[in-house]
């Protein structure tokens, strides 16, 4: 099986090619990318009937890339470090997904899974693609002191608590108070991958770019800094899927 692996990351695809050539070296690596752009030339070049391929890229998704591509005739075996990617709406699709780190038995369970299907039909990546994209793209209206505003939940980083408002953070660096409490954002973004790691601080997971054990501080991809209550600590490691 012609096999494409897609990850920006060096590391991440020496572990997979590292797996292929000990534990399924029936599949054939005929090329590696490192990028959106890459990963799309190398898909109408090298025609793979399977691609390993990363969500997060350095200059796009997984997704821009199928948009990018004239069709999907090909297994695709998504991999994300993170689990807030509809990933059980991949499984219910028939598309399979990896965890990082990718352990061993689940990456050869793939694999078997892939090879026992025939490549018929891609209706299903269509759908989970694009309702990712909805939700991505979902605007909430945020009550102001002197109205509203309507922003993209995806931009918004986290959600501060000050006293009986709330201070909302963007990923372009606007600042916005709002009327209502911590809490009511917690119950309007509970099923939209936020998390409330204190109980001034509700953050965006996929806005997360690392995690301090020791010092238990969330550093957010705007370089902002948020702390976890030791409460929250488990229930966050958790909910980020860390090993």
């Amino acid at each position: 099986m012609r096999t494409l692996i897609v990850d920006d990351t060096r590391l991440n695809r020496e572990v997979i090619l590292n797996f292929i050539q000990n534990y399924t070296p029936e599949l054939e690596v005929v090329g590696q990318a490192n990028s959106m752009e890459s990963a799309v030339d190398s898909i109408k070049d090298l025609k793979p009937s399977l691609v390993l391929l990363d969500i997060e890229l350095g200059d796009g998704t997984a997704f821009d890339v199928l948009d990018k591509v004239d069709t999907t005739n090909f297994h695709i075996i998504f991999v994300t470090a993170y689990n807030h990617y509809a990933l059980e709406a991949f499984k219910v699709n028939a598309a399979d997904y990896l965890l990082k780190p990718v352990k061993i038995e689940e990456f050869v369970k793939a694999i078997e899974k892939v090879k026992s299907k025939n490549i018929a039909d891609f209706e299903g990546i269509s759908k989970v693609r694009s309702e990712i994209k909805s939700r991505n793209n979902e605007l909430i209206s945020v009550s102001t002191r002197s109205g509203f505003e309507s922003i993209n939940i995806s931009n918004l980083v986290r959600c501060q608590a000050d006293g009986k408002y709330t201070l909302c953070i963007l990923s372009t660096g606007r600042k916005i108070l709002s009327s209502k409490n911590l809490k009511e954002f917690e119950s309007i973004l509970a099923d939209r991958n936020f998390f409330r790691v204190h109980h001034g601080h509700l953050i965006n997971l996929n806005h997360v770019l690392s995690f301090n054990r020791a010092d238990s501080v969330v550093q957010m991809n705007n370089t902002e800094e948020v702390p976890i209550s030791q409460r929250k600590k488990k229930h966050f490691i958790e909910e980020m899927n860390l090993i």
